[in-house]
């Protein structure tokens, strides 16, 4: 299902109705449900009538109220066609998992492999030529990305390398760019990832390129804060001392 409007997978509900129309109304339709087994993907069955197959009408259930006469009012979808929709990113389209090796060195290259699985059996699924891998702090920026080669179409997979700048943990990801966010990445790729310090010049932290914390201010203006602390304080105390004599 796909909003062609709004360019997006529509929020419709868990289950749609799926109803066959024999031809020329030679008998009764039949109606059964297909449910939602991934986003925007429904899946169900009905049986053909003895007399054919007329037409096939999928939509949801309504109701419609006018002078406080209310009467169904089905929602009837349009047929688009068949295969994914062609407007759906990839990413809302397959599944990708993340395989990397048992030890990952920072600032060493590490071979990484993604691999797709399309939602559904679509003879037209295309798959990309490239695949992007993200590392990125786990609530915070990225902080490395490494471009995967498609290397075998018929397994989707994709093989390359990635270099992790830093020791620590860090988030592993896969998407179809290196700076889309959320819009771009497969979220069923995300793995938590340690890289262990191996490389003399691998830090070990993300800190300020002069070595300052990021969440606190250099020795200097620790120094004159805190002087500026005693000079206040000496205020008052003399203040307090005035006040009594």
């Amino acid at each position: 299902m796909w909003d062609r409007l709004g360019g997006e997978i529509p929020r419709v509900g868990a289950t749609i109705f799926l109803r066959i129309v024999p031809p020329n109304g030679a008998a009764p339709p039949l109606q059964s449900f297909a449910r939602m087994d991934w986003p925007g993907h429904y899946r169900g069955t009905v049986e053909v009538p003895a007399g054919g197959l007329g037409r096939l009408e999928l939509g949801v259930t309504g109701m419609i109220c006018e002078n406080d006469q209310c009467r169904p009012d089905d929602w009837i979808f349009e047929i688009g066609g068949v295969g994914p929709p062609p407007g759906a990113p990839i990413s809302a389209l397959a599944d990708a998992r993340i395989s990397i090796g048992d030890t990952i060195v920072a600032a060493t290259p590490s071979d990484v492999t993604v691999t797709l699985t399309p939602a559904a059996d679509w003879e037209s699924f295309v798959a990309p030529d490239t695949i992007v891998v993200r590392a990125r702090e786990p609530r915070g920026r990225n902080v490395a990305t490494g471009t995967l080669p498609l290397r075998d179409a018929s397994a989707i997979l994709y093989e390359g390398t990635i270099t992790i700048p830093r020791a620590g943990d860090l988030v592993l990801e896969a998407a179809t760019d290196e700076d889309g966010g959320d819009a771009t990445r497969f979220g069923t790729s995300m793995i938590p990832i340690t890289a262990a310090s191996g490389a003399a010049n691998a830090p070990t932290d993300l800190g300020r390129p002069d070595g300052r914390a990021d969440d606190g201010p250099p020795a200097a203006v620790v120094v004159v804060l805190m002087l500026v602390a005693i000079a206040g304080a000496g205020v008052i105390v003399s203040g307090m001392r005035r006040s009594e004599g």
